[in-house]
């Protein structure tokens, strides 16, 4: 049997794909406060301290804040630009957050940063810390940005 081939994590490539399933997964158990320990590893730390919240110390604290709905919650969380790398200390992922503002109906993004463990059950996230990387007060729409475009006028 032939090693997996690794890619530029630095892990197997079947390593890389659990570790992207796992920040999916996260959206959806923040979403339902529901299988967090899927997610979180019991000793987990949640620093939502950028985003006007607070840091979260092991899974009880975790779940009671995801259990809290929706506010302060958003109505859905999500994650796109997953990016997953190993090093002497740690394997760490670095991701992208979107959410949509429930005042403005605008778009609310950050980033994540990771560290992840390996479990009995899978990988877990152990430590995540979340950033703003553009919170705007008012949704911003393609016509009111300056020398952007508007919409079409026509049909061709």
């Amino acid at each position: 049997m032939s090693r997996p081939r690794r890619l530029d994590s630095g892990l197997p490539a079947e390593d890389v794909v659990a570790i992207e399933r796992l920040v999916a997964l996260y959206g959806h158990a923040a979403d339902g406060a529901a299988r967090l320990e899927d997610v979180f590893t019991d000793d987990a730390v949640l620093d939502m301290s950028a985003l006007s919240g607070e840091v979260y110390r092991g899974i009880g604290q975790i779940r009671a804040f995801f259990a809290l709905g929706a506010p302060p919650h958003p109505p859905s969380h999500h994650s796109t630009n997953v990016v997953v790398a190993a090093d002497a200390d740690a394997v760490r992922v670095l991701s992208k957050w979107m959410t949509v503002d429930r005042a403005s109906g605008g778009l609310k993004t950050g980033d994540y940063a990771d560290v992840v463990v390996r479990r009995e059950g899978g990988w877990r996230i152990r430590e995540r810390v979340a950033t703003a990387r553009w919170y705007p007060a008012e949704p911003v729409r393609m016509g009111s940005v300056p020398g952007a475009p508007g919409p079409p006028t026509g049909s061709r």
